[in-house]
């Protein structure tokens, strides 16, 4: 089986830019065999880009004039065009953007029964299978496709499975740093709230390594500074986002009365004003 005879028609220097990668893609590929026609409708722009990406036009039209107007171009490439694509014969003729070289190759092609690929074109004909919705700009001027996409059905993950209670879908959890914060702050208040000063913190087994060893410093420096009396007990049950801080003269469970106390306040001061 023969490989596919393809041709790109590239006449100015925006048309290089995006359809290099395209040209070198297709000369890796086995099933098929690329051409390069030039019309040169920009000479030493479209030159420079071709050199730059090492494409040697393998046909060169080189139709532009000085002074030349669009109806001079568009009457000289028909004829030339239609002869140069006559001579080779293709199976395929591709092309990108919106210029009289496009428009004179496809206008070309339909006269030869030739098809005729528009790369941006081509890429919404196969995006209108994408159940997702989508939106395509034009190609830039790097030659990248610009685009858009959403999903318009949940993800078969977010069908079989629940976000995680602990970090509420978002994949991560507090530092250990951070929770020790959390701690010391929440020591400070439940002081000014309760007077408490012998206190036991119950956490999670890498919470309360954390503060033992990484923070120990930290909490005696508060101790002597408050005149408390704290431990760390782990409790494997526990998340690590977790934590209790409990009355060791009393039992209670000093976070719930804190935030009992501090919803009390809250109530009382939105009555008075």
């Amino acid at each position: 089986m023969r490989p596919a005879e393809i041709v790109v028609v590239i006449g100015t220097r925006p048309e290089a830019v995006k359809l290099a990668p395209v040209v070198l893609a297709l000369r890796e590929a086995e099933w098929c065999r690329v051409r390069v026609l030039a019309t040169a409708q920009h000479r030493e722009l479209l030159d420079q880009i071709l050199s730059f990406f090492g494409i040697h036009a393998d046909v060169d039209l080189d139709l532009m004039r000085p002074g030349q107007t669009l109806a001079d171009l568009t009457g000289r490439m028909v004829g030339t065009l239609d002869h140069a694509l006559a001579d080779i014969s293709p199976d395929f003729v591709f092309a990108q953007g919106d210029t009289t070289t496009v428009l004179v190759t496809a206008l070309c092609c339909f006269y030869r029964d030739i098809r005729f690929g528009h790369v941006e074109a081509g890429l919404r004909t196969h995006l209108k299978r994408d159940r997702a919705r989508h939106k395509v700009f034009q190609v830039s001027g790097l030659g990248l496709v610009e685009m858009s996409r959403q999903r318009v059905r949940p993800s078969l993950l977010s069908q079989l499975s629940d976000d995680c209670p602990f970090c509420t879908g978002t994949g991560k959890v507090l530092s250990m740093e951070t929770m020790s914060n959390r701690i010391e702050r929440l020591i400070h208040r439940i002081f000014s709230a309760t007077r408490e000063k012998r206190l036991q913190i119950q956490a999670n087994p890498t919470l309360a390594l954390y503060l033992l060893e990484e923070r120990g410093e930290q909490f005696r420096e508060l101790c002597r500074s408050l005149d408390l009396e704290i431990n760390v007990l782990d409790d494997p049950v526990l998340h690590v986002e977790e934590f209790r801080i409990i009355s060791l003269s009393t039992d209670r469970d000093l976070i719930a009365e804190f935030e009992k106390k501090t919803r009390r306040r809250k109530r009382s001061a939105r009555r008075s004003s």
